[in-house]
């Protein structure tokens, strides 16, 4: 690089580079692009000794008064915006006539560079290019917490653009020239170029991103910038602008008066509710989008932990009681497991396949819900009902060994919509899609068997038959999908896949609705409708079993969403019902075993389950369910021999290893936990679930490095907020603080409510000493938001011991000790809050009684990993009764 110098002549060449150069007192080392209102250089602030990026205004620009007076004034405004996904603006100043602005040096690279780089590394696996859809939401949440800010304080953008869009390479969203981007209206201005992306020099910004009203040269305001995230989003998720033309006029002419179709379209793995919240934000009426920048954000975070609450991982935060809460909910019957799903080690790959038929072994089947054309909800349900139908019958056979099919609910509960999904996430081979359409008295059924390694369609047909005969609609779908697996029934197996469990054609219409509503049992609504469909379904034959069974599970989940004991009842008299009518229906006796597993009736729950699989000895949920009995019976290894019972039904399935990891890992068999997941991401290596339950085990295990390059696969493949938040307590216990704090602030990128992560945020920078101002506002906001927590519970002692810790941090004594000794009394054996008491007088200074406390964590079974890492507890390593303590444990 040639030495610094410094600039003695006004150049009059607008195109001079000036790498080399010092201005005022900034070096200029290289130039970092140019664009619309000047260059950019990366430059070195010799006073403050930092990189900055110094923006040079064009020629055109830096000779009009009246510009500069507005860049002044806009950038005054945008320097006071404090957010970390802004780019800050530190100053402007002019040298020998030219103006520079001074913002912060962002490395890393463009969102627009990213979708060419995603659409490059997963070509062939997404139509168009498409980015990710975890992934996508979040950078969105990102730039929507970075509007939010922006617009708090009076600051509109009017450029967002892929290109304005920086990713650090650590994920994190920074959004350039905020309150800049709009040059002063020149009456003499007019557009010459037809460039679609032009910059418009009356209204600034960059018109394939322009709002309508913006084009119009109407009044503008907040919802101008939410329209053009919206048509990044939309770009980066499907790979194609919806609007982009060959000219400007004609780019502009499509904005206002065209509708984008649905990204789904493009994106399979689009959901619905995240088109909706597209389509909001591409309103043409200002009115009808998001009002504020915060409210897109709520909505978007509400879409993510849907997402990741689905199927989130069992693995650590750093508060350990939260692992109890976590793991005892894992073992629950009728919701996902929170210790996610495994691929077998014992699957065997399967290879490229010849000609048009699968091969006859090793089939291993998702089958994805089918697309219902039109907006119709039942016309929906039904088309959903007849999936969930479809995957069952199809589970039955899976005894045979050469056949393995991903239940119905596991596909819904992960999001599955795509053939590529379904091959990352769940590791099948062939995938069964299709589409559902009802007009007037005829449905037709369109399906394809596709290769899920190479995306080829393998088999494909249509059928077509009166809705009033949904027998013949299911029967024929049925029997066409066996003959393009190449299966053949047996005599008795096509005597129990033509039993529908009533002779009520209009019956039969209505629990397969009930059943379709029961797939989004998320929705508050959808269980009240499934109950209508239900009854309506019993109103036309009294004596349908299957719909009885049907409408206790729909009570029951009721239940789980209201708390309501009358739901109890009601679910315990319909599943009774319908076992009344039929003793031998599995669904039945499930129903029934799950509902006595929630009430504390384990012992009942064992004889239901056992029932259940010996009528239907392939079914998940009797396995699972009977586990759970046994291990609510504190009866470990019939649970265990339970588990391994499914493994060795169905030893290519991974739902079977899953439970038994979930097993091993509830009962501190870290070891054979680990060894499980390290087979899982070795068989399965873009499934996320594999790196984020070792990632979890390893955490516990005090393998802090391997559990960080895990953890940081795991966000590559799904950011969540367990992900990040696991990966700042991977961090912590390394003492790498700085690292362990930016992480807890991407998790709360995803979730603002969590007092853990507020608290786990402020500890981190207790540690990094120019923090304090975060670190108060963090830890102030954990409680905050546990005391919400405790209005609702105010004898979780847990929760009381987190907050005495915040408070000790705070220094706060006299509350935090106060806090403490209330926790204590609620409950003085538990090992988590003893451990929180050793943290709270060792901050305050009483080192012996948080040894005491620290023997008494210890003795009541805490982890000595925790203890021996924990840096609250640094300045103790020396002291010899804490020397003591650890070697008598």
């Amino acid at each position: 690089m040639p030495e610094p110098h410094a600039r003695k002549e006004k150049t009059s060449d607008a195109a001079r580079d000036l790498s080399g150069v010092t201005v005022g007192r900034f070096t200029i080392r290289r130039r970092l692009g140019a664009g619309g209102m000047g260059e950019v250089y990366l430059a070195e602030d010799q006073r403050l000794k930092r990189q900055v990026a110094l923006k040079r205004l064009s020629a055109g620009l830096r000779d009009d008064a009246q510009y500069r007076a507005r860049l002044l004034r806009e950038a005054e405004f945008a320097s006071r915006l404090s957010s970390e996904n802004i780019a800050a603006v530190y100053d402007v100043f002019e040298s020998e006539g030219e103006s520079f602005l001074v913002m912060e040096y962002v490395e890393g690279q463009s969102l627009r560079q990213h979708i060419v780089e995603q659409a490059s590394r997963h070509l062939g696996q997404a139509p168009g290019g498409a980015f990710p859809t975890p992934s996508l939401l979040e950078i969105a949440m990102q730039c929507a917490a970075a509007l939010a800010a922006a617009h708090e304080k009076g600051v509109v953008h009017r450029d967002i653009k892929p290109e304005n869009i920086m990713l650090t390479p650590k994920n994190q969203v920074k959004i350039l020239d905020f309150g800049v981007a709009r040059p002063v209206l020149h009456g003499t201005d007019t557009m010459t170029s037809d460039d679609p992306q032009q910059r418009s020099e009356t209204s600034g910004g960059t018109i394939a991103y322009m709002a309508p009203e913006v084009l119009l040269d109407k009044e503008t305001d907040t919802r101008s910038d939410i329209f053009s995230l919206g048509l990044v989003f939309y770009e980066t998720l499907t790979g194609k602008h919806p609007f982009l033309a060959s000219t400007a006029l004609t780019t502009s002419n499509r904005i206002l008066n065209e509708e984008p179709p649905p990204a789904s379209r493009a994106n399979p793995e689009v959901s619905p509710e995240l088109d909706r919240i597209l389509a909001k934000m591409l309103e043409k009426d200002p009115s009808k989008r998001y009002a504020r920048a915060d409210d897109l954000l709520s909505e978007l975070r509400t879409l993510a932990r849907a997402n990741t609450t689905r199927a989130a991982p069992a693995s650590p935060r750093r508060r350990h009681g939260s692992v109890t809460a976590i793991l005892a909910a894992a073992g629950a019957v009728g919701i996902t497991l929170l210790l996610l799903t495994l691929v077998p080690s014992l699957r065997q790959r399967a290879g490229r396949w010849i000609g048009n038929a699968p091969p006859a072994a090793g089939k291993y089947v998702a089958v994805l819900p089918f697309v219902a054309v039109g907006d119709d909800p039942s016309s929906k349900a039904l088309c959903d009902g007849l999936v969930d139908t479809l995957a069952a019958k199809l589970s039955q056979l899976t005894e045979r060994g050469n056949l393995q099919v991903v239940p119905n609910r596991e596909v819904r509960s992960r999001g599955v919509f795509s053939v590529a999904q379904a091959r990352r996430e769940l590791g099948v081979n062939l995938a069964l899609t299709g589409s559902w359409h009802q007009s007037g008295d005829t449905v037709r059924v369109n399906y394809a068997l596709v290769d899920a390694q190479t995306s080829r369609q393998l088999r494909a047909g249509t059928i077509t038959s009166p809705a009033s005969d949904p027998f013949a609609v299911e029967d024929r779908v049925v029997h066409e999908v066996l003959e393009a697996l190449e299966l053949e029934l047996k005599p008795v197996e096509k005597q129990t896949f033509s039993v529908h469990g009533t002779q009520v054609p209009r019956a039969y219409d209505f629990y397969l609705q009930g059943r379709g509503y029961l797939q989004e049992y998320n929705k508050p609504e959808n269980i009240d409708s499934a109950i209508g469909a239900f009854q309506q379904a019993l109103a036309l034959d009294s004596s349908y079993a299957l719909a009885y069974t049907g409408q206790g599970e729909a009570y029951w989940l009721k239940y789980e969403n209201t708390r309501e004991r009358k739901w109890v009842d009601a679910a315990q008299t319909s599943c009774a019902r319908g076992l009344q009518l039929n003793t031998h229906l599995a669904a039945g006796h499930i129903c029934l075993g799950t509902l006595y597993n929630g009430t504390g009736k384990p012992d009942a729950g064992v004889s239901e389950f056992e029932w259940a699989l010996g009528v239907e000895p392939t079914s998940d949920d009797a396995y699972r369910g009977l586990a759970l009995s046994f291990q609510k019976l504190n009866r470990p290894d019939e649970a265990e021999r339970t588990y391994r019972r499914a493994i060795a039904l169905r030893p290519h399935y991974w739902a079977g290893y899953s439970w038994l990891g979930a097993f091993y890992f509830q009962r501190a068999r870290y070891q054979e936990a680990a060894e499980m997941f390290r087979q899982v991401v070795a068989i399965a290596p873009d499934n996320y679930i594999g790196y984020s339950s070792l990632g979890g085990v390893l955490i516990l295990e005090g393998q802090y490095t391997e559990a960080v390059s895990t953890l940081e696969r795991e966000v590559t493949l799904r950011p969540s907020p367990h992900a990040y938040s696991n990966l700042g307590t991977a961090y912590y216990y390394q003492r790498k603080f700085a690292d362990a704090a930016a992480n807890y602030e991407r998790a709360l990128v995803f979730d603002q409510r969590d007092y853990r992560v507020w608290g786990n945020l402020g500890e981190a920078l207790s540690r990094v000493p120019e923090k304090k101002g975060r670190r108060d506002e963090a830890l102030h906001k954990g409680v905050e938001l546990a005391a919400e927590k405790l209005q609702v519970n105010p004898l979780d002692a847990s929760t009381l011991g987190d907050v005495a810790r915040y408070h000790a941090v705070l220094g706060e004594r006299n509350t935090a000790l106060a806090t403490l000794k209330r926790a204590l009394s609620l409950a003085p054996q538990d090992p988590d809050l003893q451990l929180s008491a050793a943290v709270v007088y060792n901050l305050l200074g009483e080192t012996g009684a948080a040894i005491a406390s620290l023997r008494n964590a210890l003795e009541a079974g805490f982890s000595m990993t925790a203890v021996r890492d924990e840096p609250f507890f640094d300045n103790l390593r020396a002291n010899p009764q804490y020397e003591q303590v650890i070697e008598k444990h």
